[in-house]
């Protein structure tokens, strides 16, 4: 080998130098071209002594990479190779140490090696008498301080060397020892020892690196010559040089290239079968088997084989099976009879419905069954076998075509670049937004492989129904073959729907998917189905994966209360072999409508639509959307008002809208108000509180006497503490009686609401009529106008009246359940607010009618009480006003609890917690008390209304397909939907019509029977025999 520095003096160069105790792990080409001899020098060496004879081309390979960089250090790769080379360097054991530092070949410690790192630690002089008196010190002083000094100076030099020498006399070891120095020193021993240790260590470790270099080093020496060494010149013939060079198609791809070819041979009769593909179920016609022609031909057990199908073939004989009319058909038939005979228009029309939906119960009760199939336990698990078998049959000959005619395939799977064939990747290129070209019978093919999957799968569901005793399950399983009215050909993205959500769909859910993706109407439609039928679990990923098509924007509207489950489901339904998209883009009015935002509300929109995606939606925030570009509009923000309204507009025209649970998100009461504009006090105001505070009374002292004559119509529960009564009313004749007897009280003046001693007879009539007639005449609507023509506040207290008694505003908010229908939110005002659930406050939501808000928030602090706060504030305003006599008065003589001693206001002291903890317990629940608190607390600061409202509600959200004939590039806008019931069907709004299918006319009958069955008619009440319900 050349002539090379020697290595001793290429290791001094080296701060750090890698120990031999690793083996060398960079391998990318990167970490070849810039590796540091140094910091892998140990793990270098020990890879070229490993090698021998035989692997001789893995370090050729490897230098050759670390060589190619221009700065390559030659001297160290030719002394590397040479301990690949000679087997004298081979045989040689390296020292495993770690690393070594500051390497110096034969280098043996002295004394000045390790005074110097100890002097740090020797004892320090003690401070004398010249820091403290300085210039005051005396001369002779002075000189003897400075020796003693200088003295304990030389005597730490001296230490510091018999320390030392003491080490240096236990050299060469990695560790010296201190036991048997018990010299006094003025040195700290321990630390100065922890010090030198670690450079004994590695003077140590260099030693024996020496030593190992010592004997390498003649090794080199003897196979190194002076000459230089010259290549031999090769000649060469001049060639051609191309330039640049076309790569590409040296891989194949599973989309591109091979499901382009041609699919497997299958048999003749599989062929005719591929065009009528959507008849297939356990079983093909005639009890063919579905395979493949080779295979059949190759496989010795394909006689065998051929009876697949037939032995899980449906049977296609039926027989006509009369079911007997039940006795709740016949029990629900009489009541039927009952409404048509009913004088109320609506409940005749009630009567009719269910009559029709009655005779189609009858009618699919004696239509003809197709026979269930029979199941024979004992053979099930070798169908199971034999239907794997068949589902690895199809595998194998969609490899072989791919693998067909393709010399490369053996070679490309060797070396990993083969594409991956499994399952998914095969069943994924069937989605309808893959845009694969499929070679001729290839897709067939495809769609053979995934029936035989669903098969599989079906074949699993009854066998595990079976062992489980699930009877319903399994007569349910037994009774879908599925692919009944649709063909998987023609729908492959319901197939795959169907694998991996382990199902198969039922043929009623074709029928609705259907009508809900095409209405036979051509316009906006609504359809019911039963509760439990597999609405928000199967069908709406079967229309959502229809529709969505990058052609319109699919938007499914739930509830808020399905918002979490509906988009858990989708994702699971369609972000699997679909590979669908599933977003929730929410928006209030607190979102920010600036520039940025709503440009990024609108590509996400787009985004969704261009990739075949689904947008989870809410009613409230696509009102919401809405209000606030109408409300931008208003507050004169033109700039954000036109950006919203464009966007909105682009939304409906583009959309695509299914609707879950229709019957709510079309009710009236799924509305969104913004009021906007600026705040003022309700009209009316106070006698707008006042008079809701004395009706709530006069209904208190007529519950009693309703509960007395009407036991069965009305439910008053008081409580041990007094206050106002939960009422239940169960009947509409006690609240026809409670209307009654509240418009009697007004008319005989026994409450300040009108001044009727100031009314004429004629005044009273009118009055009458105009707050307890629903329709009135003309002359006293004009009467009432001109009425008390210097009173405006009694005026407007009788349409008040007529509001709360005849419109029923005052019996809604008492039939509402407080704590879970409305209630006091702690951390808002104290208004009432609207409730999800019991004890779940809306955080935002408020009431927009101004006197729903007074009375629920009255009743809300009726059933709450007063915080014991809200008390003391009542109190000291109380005692701070003209006349706190009379009021407190007023409030005591309501409490039949409250003490004597506390019976009079001048003994009250407010900051008497004692004392008003005791009034608090007492009053907290009165009625007068609690009025007086929002009277002067909360209604005059929080009963406002806005100068304008902006409204939206249910109606607003079916698309109108007038708008969107207009813009040709867009396709028609539809909202569709379904729901459990139809109850609402005359109330929908106007641009969207309930459309039930005949199959499905029997749903409403089916329910009423469900709950007239046994199982229905009773019930286990969970109470002692004191009637105490047990929680």
């Amino acid at each position: 080998m050349p002539q090379v520095p020697a290595l001793a003096g290429i290791l001094l160069n080296w701060p750090t130098i890698a120990g031999y105790d690793r083996s060398f792990d960079r391998f990318l080409l990167s970490d070849l071209i810039d590796v540091r001899f140094a910091l892998e020098w140990g793990p270098l060496v020990n890879l070229c002594r490993a090698s021998h004879s035989k692997e001789k081309y893995q370090p050729m390979f490897l230098f050759a990479v670390i060589s190619f960089r221009e700065d390559a250090e030659m001297d160290v790769i030719r002394t590397l190779i040479a301990f690949a080379v000679f087997e004298g360097l081979q045989a040689l054991d390296p020292p495993k140490w770690q690393s070594y530092s500051h390497f110096r070949p034969n280098h043996i410690p002295s004394v000045g090696d390790l005074v110097p790192l100890v002097k740090h630690c020797c004892v320090p002089y003690h401070d004398d008498e010249r820091r403290v008196f300085q210039g005051s010190l005396g001369s002779k002083m002075r000189r003897k301080l400075e020796a003693a000094e200088r003295a304990h100076e030389q005597q730490t030099e001296t230490d510091c060397n018999y320390f030392a020498q003491f080490l240096l006399a236990q050299w060469p070891c990695p560790e010296p020892v201190i036991e048997g120095f018990l010299q006094p020193l003025l040195l700290d021993v321990p630390r100065a020892f922890k010090i030198i240790s670690s450079e004994y260590l590695r003077l140590y470790q260099n030693m024996e690196l020496s030593q190992y270099i010592a004997q390498v080093q003649p090794i080199l020496d003897l196979h190194c010559t002076g000459s230089k060494i010259e290549l031999p010149i090769s000649g060469f013939v001049d060639q051609d040089v191309i330039l640049t060079r076309q790569r590409g198609g040296e891989f194949a791809t599973l989309s591109q290239n091979l499901l382009q070819k041609t699919g497997p041979t299958m048999s003749g009769k599989l062929q005719s079968m591929v065009s009528n593909v959507g008849r297939w179920n356990l079983g093909g016609e005639n009890g063919e088997h579905v395979g493949f022609a080779s295979q059949k031909e190759n496989d010795p057990n394909a006689t065998q084989k051929e009876n697949f199908r037939d032995r899980f073939r449906e049977p296609t004989k039926t027989k006509c099976t009369v079911s007997p009319v039940t006795h709740e058909i016949q029990e629900l038939e009489c009541i039927i009879n009952g409404i048509l005979d009913s004088e109320s228009t609506i409940q005749q029309q009630y009567g009719r419905d269910m009559k029709q939906s009655l005779e189609a119960l009858k009618d699919l009760g004696s239509a003809p069954k197709q026979a269930e199939e029979t199941i024979i336990p004992q053979t099930l698990p070798r169908k199971i076998l034999m239907a794997k078998e068949q589902v690895q049959d199809s595998l194998r000959q969609l490899s072989m075509a791919f693998e067909h005619q393709c010399s490369c395939a053996q070679w490309l799977k060797e070396g990993g670049l083969w594409p991956c064939i499994t399952p998914v990747t095969l069943l994924e290129q069937l989605r309808s937004t893959s845009g694969t070209d499929f070679g001729c019978g290839m897709k067939e093919s495809l769609i053979v492989y995934a029936i035989s999957l669903t098969v599989l799968q079906r074949l699993l569901r009854i066998e595990d129904a079976h062992l489980r005793g699930d009877k319903q399950r399994l007569h349910e399983e037994l009774m879908n073959p599925g692919h009944g009215n649709w063909k998987p050909l023609e729908n492959p993205d319901w197939l795959l729907l169907e694998i991996d959500g382990n199902i198969l769909i039922r043929h009623d859910q074709v029928e609705v998917a259907d009508a809900t993706i095409a209405p036979t109407s051509g316009s906006n439609a609504v359809l019911q189905m039963n509760m439990g039928q597999g609405k928000t679990s199967c069908i709406i990923p079967m229309v959502a994966a229809m529709l969505a098509d990058t052609k319109q924007l699919m938007r499914v509207i739930v509830p808020k209360s399905l918002l979490l489950k509906t988009a858990q489901l989708l994702q699971a339904r369609l972000g699997g072999l679909l590979g669908r998209e599933v977003r929730h883009v929410p928006f209030s009015r607190k979102t920010p409508t600036s520039s940025e935002t709503i440009k990024a509300f609108f590509n996400l929109h787009k985004q969704v639509m261009a990739s075949s995606g689904v947008i989870v939606a809410l009613p409230e925030h696509i009102l919401s959307f809405m209000l606030s570009g109408i409300q931008r509009l208003s507050d004169v923000r033109m700039a954000e008002a036109t950006q919203m309204v464009k966007v909105q507009a682009w939304i409906r025209q583009s959309s695509r809208d299914v609707l879950d649970e229709s019957d709510f998100t079309l009710a009236v009461r799924t509305q969104l108000i913004y009021p906007s504009g600026s705040q003022m006090t309700v009209d009316g105001h106070p006698h707008r509180w006042w008079v809701a505070e004395t009706l709530l009374r006069l209904i208190d002292g007529h519950l009693w006497n309703l509960q007395q004559d009407l036991p069965r119509s009305i439910e008053v529960v008081r409580r041990s503490q007094g206050g106002f009564p939960h009422v239940f009313f169960l009947s509409k004749d006690v609240e026809d009686e409670l209307i009654a007897r509240l418009v009697k009280d007004v008319l005989r003046g026994l409450v300040s609401i009108i001044p009727i001693r100031e009314c004429r007879p004629s005044d009273r009539v009118a009055i009458k009529h105009f707050i307890s007639d629903a329709n009135i005449r003309p002359a006293f609507a004009e009467h009432i106008r001109g009425i008390f023509p210097d009173k405006r506040a009694a005026r407007q207290a009788i349409y008040l009246l007529r509001g709360l008694l005849v419109h029923r505003i005052l019996l809604l908010t008492l039939k509402k359940r407080w704590n879970v229908q409305y209630g006091l939110q702690p951390s808002r005002d104290p208004i009432a607010v609207p409730f999800h659930a019991k004890g779940v406050p809306s955080e935002q939501a408020e009431w927009g009618h101004p006197d729903v808000a007074i009375l629920f928030t009255c009743l809300a602090f009726y059933y709450g009480g007063l915080k014991f706060a809200q008390l003391r504030q009542s109190l000291e305003h109380l005692l701070k006003s003209d006349d706190p006599s009379s009021e407190y008065d007023r409030w005591n003589h309501s409490s039949k609890t409250l003490p004597d001693p506390l019976r009079e206001w001048n003994v009250i002291n407010v900051d008497d917690e004692a004392q008003l903890m005791e009034i608090w317990q007492h009053l907290r629940y009165e009625v007068v008390v609690i009025d007086y608190f929002l009277n002067h607390f909360v209604f005059p600061k929080l009963a406002k209304q806005f100068r304008m409202k902006l409204q939206a509600s249910g109606w607003d959200i079916p698309l109108s397909s007038n708008a969107t004939q207009i813009i040709k590039k867009y396709p028609k806008s539809l909202t569709t939907g379904f729901s459990g019931t139809n109850d609402n069907r005359f109330l929908l709004p106007l641009t969207i019509k309930q459309a039930d299918l005949c199959a499905l006319s029997h749903t409403n009958a089916e329910v009423l029977t469900y709950l007239l069955q046994p199982r229905s008619r009773g019930y286990v009440l969970a109470a002692d025999i004191r009637g105490r319900a047990h929680r």
